[in-house]
């Protein structure tokens, strides 16, 4: 009995060993590499000594930004704006004495920047009138806009005498007539408006009075002692 008690726990003791789950371990299998990684050294933790890991080794690159600031500057209006033509001379249609009567034409040539010489032709009421002339003018540094003052003195007809219903009396007078003014020009043209006083001697005067005496005239509008011009002028270089 002791012996079949024996070989009973023989057998259970080899069969309980079968039931067991073994192990193999293979050379490169992840077991041995986990096992490797738990046995590797651990990195030398000395100062003296640099450690270079795969990741420090790496430059990165970085591509260089430039920043471009646009700046837009303030339109200038004289950019725009066509510039202002001096003239060596112009062309001018208008109404007065400098423009050779009720309405007509003035043509004037600057010999000198600021000196011009003109003349000047067109209907005075009874007929053509006349003005021949020396002008003085002052030329701004703003070549984009310009306000000209100017002075003038002329000779040719100053006053009409008109008689209706008889023509035969019509007279027109001849003599000096101051004029002051201002030329507004705006690139190659602009208005003019002038002040103008005729000197008019005592013949006008006597020839009414003639008129009243002998011809029994009656006036109606006395001759004013001073004019008005207004006209436009194209300028040429």
């Amino acid at each position: 009995m002791k012996i079949k008690k024996s070989l009973l726990l023989v057998f259970f003791f080899l069969t309980g060993c079968s039931l067991l789950p073994a192990q193999i371990i293979m050379p490169g299998s992840d077991t041995t590499q986990n096992q490797k990684k738990q046995t590797a050294p651990e990195p030398d933790k000395n100062p003296n000594t640099n450690t270079v890991t795969a990741k420090d080794s790496v430059t990165e690159k970085k591509t260089p930004v430039s920043i471009v600031k646009t700046v837009t500057a303030p339109q200038n209006p004289k950019a725009i704006a066509p510039k202002t033509n001096v003239g060596l001379s112009s062309l001018g249609f208008g109404l007065g004495m400098d423009y050779g009567g009720l309405i007509g034409l003035n043509l004037t040539v600057y010999p000198l920047k600021n000196v011009g010489l003109f003349g000047a032709a067109g209907y005075a009421l009874i007929g053509v009138g006349y003005n021949v002339g020396l002008k003085l003018r002052w030329v701004p540094q703003n070549e984009y806009y310009k306000v000209c003052p100017f002075a003038e003195i002329m000779y040719g007809y100053n006053a009409v005498i008109k008689v209706t219903n008889a023509d035969q009396y019509n007279k027109m007078f001849y003599g000096i007539t101051w004029a002051a003014g201002l030329d507004f020009k705006r690139g190659d043209g602009g208005w003019s408006l002038a002040f103008l006083v005729p000197l008019r001697g005592p013949e006008v005067a006597n020839y009414e009075n003639d008129l009243q005496k002998n011809h029994n005239v009656k006036i109606t509008q006395q001759l004013l002692p001073f004019a008005f011009s207004v006209g436009y002028k194209v300028y040429f270089n």
